[in-house]
Parts: C-alpha cells; sequence; structure tokens
C-alpha cells in the first residue's frame, strides 16, 4: 500500500539540476533516490541533508533548517486524524 501511495503522489528527485540548485542557493543536499511530496518540495530549510533513498510523504507539510534525515527511511507517508485527543491506533482498536 505505501508503495502504491508514493508511486501516485511523491515526486522523485531525478532532476540533477534541481539537486544542484537547491545545494547552491539553500545549503540542502539530497542524495540519489530520493523521493519528496510536491506539498513539502518548497519547504525545506536551508542546510537541510536528506540521504539516499529516503521517502518524505504526503503527512509532512515542511522539514526545518539543519535538519539531517537518514537514508532509507519513509517518513509521513499518510495523514492522521489530529481532531482526537491522540492519535494513537491503541485507543481507536476499541
Amino acid at each position: 500500500m505505501i508503495k502504491n501511495l508514493i508511486i501516485r503522489y511523491i515526486y522523485p528527485i531525478q532532476d540533477e539540476l534541481l539537486r544542484k540548485r537547491m545545494f547552491n542557493l539553500y545549503g540542502v543536499k539530497i542524495e540519489k533516490n530520493v523521493s519528496i511530496d510536491k506539498s513539502c518540495i518548497n519547504n525545506i530549510g536551508k542546510y537541510t541533508f536528506i540521504g539516499k533513498n529516503a521517502t518524505i510523504g504526503p503527512a509532512t507539510s515542511q522539514i526545518g533548517s539543519f535538519c539531517s534525515i537518514a537514508p532509507d527511511v519513509i517518513i509521513g507517508p499518510n495523514s492522521h486524524d489530529i481532531s482526537e485527543v491522540t492519535t494513537s491506533t491503541f485507543i481507536h482498536a476499541y
């Protein structure tokens, strides 16, 4: 299911020119095979590092400055209801 979500909504950063422009303008280093949701691509803080094969999903609205994101992680693959007291699945299972 996550793979289908990634294919439909995530923008793979394959453009080497975009990668270089982000580094030159903001000090952002994006490794190879990184996929970032279109809603987050313009909200990455300065001097942030994103490791190879990382996926930043649509539930991620922004990434702060001076962040280091490890390789091979999936962050924010889907959003959740924040109107409740907790987002824990333990409470909603009963």
